[in-house]
């Protein structure tokens, strides 16, 4: 398949295109336990960081990437390149080897990376046993899982490359999955059962030191890479976003500014949620100073909402009435009748 076309207008099914999970199912799996051969990699050989955050890969204007890796006096970076359709190791002597990116087994990918690696000068030995996935089949013996459907895999990166834009706002979420977090995260919660039985529970942040000058210009590169910013409006950005923070004409707080982002994501993510049969329970009744410090999250940065994700074990109850439409929408001025 042809690299995309790089003068293509974006449809919006191009920016955020489908992805129905019976589709590419086999495709994900196949996928996610690559990326796990790659994580592992990374685990083994860089430096440990609270929550193993040093461990996820990154989205890219291609893919994704590892970021540098150091490897004795040097440093590599694993990326695959969705748009190339292939994973490279680069070295930062110069160094490159690809990988095509093809049906193929994961004990073929595992074989095919680790020789790579080795050919480079790398030497490196993972534990092969995937994780938090039912199939427990090592990386070198799973000859099961061999599909890879290209157009499947750039719906997925198009899909990361929007979310990744998102959530390099003010939003930020922390995904509790395991379930020892989730229960104390419900102890945070008045005791809530929802919180430890739902599959995964989103804590929606949003982060006061968004008006900082450095996060500013991070937001501006973003638009420029992306191509919806030029020179002059990011000069104009750069006068005009501190003038915001500083006067404030809309809001009366930089928590009241935040607030207000972080739950219009939040009511999209419900939305999105429920578009792939996902239900949701947003939830305030929580102890925020709790939750902070059972998760570390910093001083500047408030908990405006938990947000259990799952499948209901029966139909949601029926609300226990509204206000009326002529109580709560009003005509060209407050309290003035439609």
């Amino acid at each position: 398949m042809a690299e995309i076309n790089p003068t293509h207008t974006a449809s919006q099914e191009d920016i955020w295109p489908s992805l129905p999970w019976e589709t590419w199912q086999d495709t994900c799996n196949t996928l996610h336990l690559w990326t796990q051969i790659i994580g592992k990699i990374r685990l083994e050989l860089t430096p440990k960081i609270n929550h193993c955050w040093e461990v996820p890969l990154y989205v890219t204007a291609r893919g994704l990437t590892t970021s540098p890796i150091p490897y004795k006096s040097s440093i590599f970076q694993i990326d695959f390149d969705f748009l190339a359709n292939e994973m490279q190791v680069i070295k930062n002597n110069g160094e490159i080897r690809s990988i095509k990116l093809r049906p193929m087994s994961v004990a073929e990918f595992y074989q095919e990376t680790m020789t790579a690696l080795n050919s480079l000068g790398i030497e490196i030995n993972i534990w092969t046993t995937p994780v938090e996935i039912p199939d427990r089949t090592p990386f070198e013996r799973d000859t099961k899982h061999n599909s890879y459907d290209l157009e499947y895999v750039r719906r997925f990166w198009k899909v990361l490359v929007q979310v990744d834009r998102v959530l390099k706002l003010s939003w930020r979420f922390i995904v509790v999955k395991e379930q020892k977090n989730k229960d104390k995260l419900r102890a945070c919660a008045f005791d809530q059962p929802q919180v430890s039985q739902a599959p995964v529970v989103l804590i929606c942040c949003g982060d006061r030191r968004v008006n900082n000058t450095d996060y500013i210009e991070e937001i501006i590169q973003i638009g420029i890479t992306v191509g919806r910013v030029n020179e002059k409006y990011a000069e104009y950005m750069r006068g005009a976003i501190p003038q915001l923070f500083e006067y404030k004409p809309s809001f009366e707080s930089m928590e009241a500014w935040t607030n207000r982002h972080t739950m219009l994501a939040v009511a999209h993510l419900m939305i999105v949620a429920k578009a792939f049969g996902v239900d949701s329970c947003p939830m305030e009744g929580f102890v925020a100073g709790q939750v902070k410090e059972a998760f570390n999250i910093p001083a500047e940065v408030d908990v405006y909402c938990l947000l259990p994700l799952g499948y209901a074990d029966e139909p949601s109850k029926k609300y226990g009435g509204r206000f009326s439409t002529e109580c709560v929408c009003y005509g060209e001025s407050f309290g003035q009748a439609l």
